[in-house]
């Protein structure tokens, strides 16, 4: 957030900030952008001032592929090992290969839930679980003639 004239003992006259949305529904995205911009709309005209917003980036939803979505979960199982499922809102690889290949992503637990960040971190057990879980799925489809 950034705000004019940015000094502590003034109101400042002009705020610019970024909102980062995301959610694996496209039509579910359109529509809770379009009610956050007539909500900030509503404000900002009881309020007296002037909004602008600029779109500066959309990108659609990115679907995993299903197939190997559920071949995941079904070696984590074999394993022992609890997993569900979960969109990523950050963007990655798979957003792009997705459209030529089938695609699917694996998740390890980070402390504290924080990825992206230098406070990252994976436990050494958990990156071999989710080892196990992807080299079984790789065998699987290597060797054994699965189509996901």
């Amino acid at each position: 957030m950034e705000v004019q004239p940015g000094t502590v003992n003034v109101v400042p006259g002009e705020a610019a900030f970024t909102l980062d949305v995301r959610h694996d529904d496209a039509a579910g995205l359109d529509a809770f952008c379009s009610g956050l911009l007539r909500t900030f709309g509503a404000i900002a005209d009881r309020r007296g001032l002037k909004l602008e917003s600029t779109l500066w980036m959309d990108a659609a939803p990115a679907p995993m592929h299903p197939g190997l979505a559920a071949m995941l979960e079904a070696s984590a199982a074999g394993l022992g090992l609890c997993s569900r499922r979960m969109a990523s809102g950050a963007g990655h690889d798979a957003q792009l290969l997705q459209g030529i290949c089938p695609t699917a992503m694996l998740f390890v637990p980070s402390r504290g839930g924080i990825s992206h960040s230098p406070l990252e971190y994976t436990e050494p057990e958990d990156l071999k679980r989710g080892l196990a879980v992807l080299m079984d799925v790789l065998y699987e489809l290597a060797y054994e003639e699965r189509v996901p």
